[in-house]
């Protein structure tokens, strides 16, 4: 288990409006702007690293209910479930060989190697970066297979609120929910989820259980408060 908190403060930031247009101007286009390749924000057209980007857009159409049914319809990209949860395969390695990120933090509360991606509800998911292959030098050995950075949304106008549950074999629950807005300059969100599954035993005739019962809990809030139209402090807590 791991908490972390982080702030930054009077960063600048996209109003979402695009730049006034006079008559006969060419449509206006934004490009995807990458971080996870060079840890530098950049054009995804014009990023060093490959890096291909689950937009917003395609995740609503998709109708994932988390980032592992997300990411088992990207192409490339396998996501073996398992009593430990929905790992991920890059390129034939492994999921201990793939690093994922959340607003790129490293997760902590692997289990046998494997981050379980049904811990991170569709809802809750701006977009995902996927830079595929070796990406040791930016990030350590673990992202030997390539790296995976869930961004998450912020708070949009007025309430929102969301629940989900979810029971399945071995006796594995899901729940999570979640709740933000905006009220003035302030706006925040905040989610918790809640996974577990009991031990079971494939052949009764040996003392061992087959695989252990374990629980994990996430909690992830972040708050942002608008200094003036081009900056912000935002502070981001979170527990895995």
């Amino acid at each position: 288990m791991l908490m972390l908190v982080g702030t930054a403060a009077s960063v600048p930031f996209d109003t979402g409006a695009p730049p006034a247009q006079g008559e006969g101007d060419a449509p206006y286009t934004v490009d995807d702007i990458v971080v996870t390749g060079s840890r530098i924000p950049e054009p995804a057209a014009d990023a060093v690293v490959a890096t291909e980007v689950i937009t917003r857009e395609e995740i609503e159409r998709s109708g994932a209910a988390n980032a592992s049914d997300l990411l088992e319809e990207h192409p490339g990209i396998q996501v073996p479930r398992s009593f430990r949860g929905a790992g991920v395969r890059i390129q034939g390695l492994e999921s201990k060989h793939i690093l994922v990120l959340v607003d790129g933090v490293r997760v902590a509360g692997r289990i046998d190697g494997v981050v379980d991606l049904n811990r991170f509800t569709a809802e809750d998911i701006e977009r995902v970066e996927i830079v595929k292959g070796p990406s040791s030098a930016l990030y350590g050995s673990d992202a030997v297979g390539g790296v995976i950075n869930i961004i998450t949304r912020a708070a949009g106008d007025g309430l929102q609120a969301e629940a989900r549950a979810a029971y399945g074999s071995f006796d594995s629950l899901d729940l999570s929910a979640l709740v933000g807005g905006s009220l003035g300059d302030w706006s925040g969100r905040l989610s918790a989820g809640w996974h577990q599954v009991d031990s079971y035993d494939l052949d009764p005739s040996t003392p061992a259980t087959s695989a252990s019962g374990f629980g994990e809990l996430n909690v992830a809030g972040r708050v942002a408060y608008a200094l003036s139209k081009g900056s912000r402090v935002r502070a981001r807590v979170r527990y895995l």
